[in-house]
């Protein structure tokens, strides 16, 4: 994915600076998966992002925070295991990579509901991306 692919949805954020290879490889080696590339293309282009894409508030989450968010809930009695977390709205919602399935698509978790209840998001980084940008609260 190059920058054009996701230039219309990060305009409106503030961006931080990229992140490394070997920042991205502490997370494959912590958790033990293979990040999606459009996903690793983004980090290496900003190692995090915060801000309104359209009508939503985004908090897609710096390297260090997903370590940190992923290690408090894979570490606790909670149901997250199956969940990379790398986003959230801000509020009680977060964004999650599906580690249940092979294409690993994000899902929007209430970490106030069940599981059971996540919300798709889309079966990419890009199409995330795109659901966040078509998002319309009414």
């Amino acid at each position: 994915m190059n920058v054009k692919s996701y230039e219309k949805y990060v305009c409106t954020l503030n961006l931080s600076p990229p992140a490394t290879m070997k920042e991205i490889a502490l997370i494959e080696t912590l958790f033990t998966l293979k990040l999606p590339a459009e996903y690793t293309d983004f980090l290496l282009f900003t190692n995090g992002a915060a801000g309104i894409i359209q009508e939503t508030y985004v908090d897609i989450y710096s390297i260090d925070l997903v370590i940190e968010c992923n290690r408090f809930y894979h570490s606790k009695d909670l149901p997250y295991n199956d969940f990379l977390f790398i986003a959230s709205n801000g509020g009680e919602e977060q964004y999650a990579f599906d580690l249940r399935k092979n294409e690993m698509p994000i899902l929007e978790i209430d970490m106030e509901d069940d599981v059971d209840y996540a919300r798709f998001c889309g079966t990419s980084f890009l199409a995330f991306l795109d659901h966040l940008y078509n998002l319309r609260w009414e």
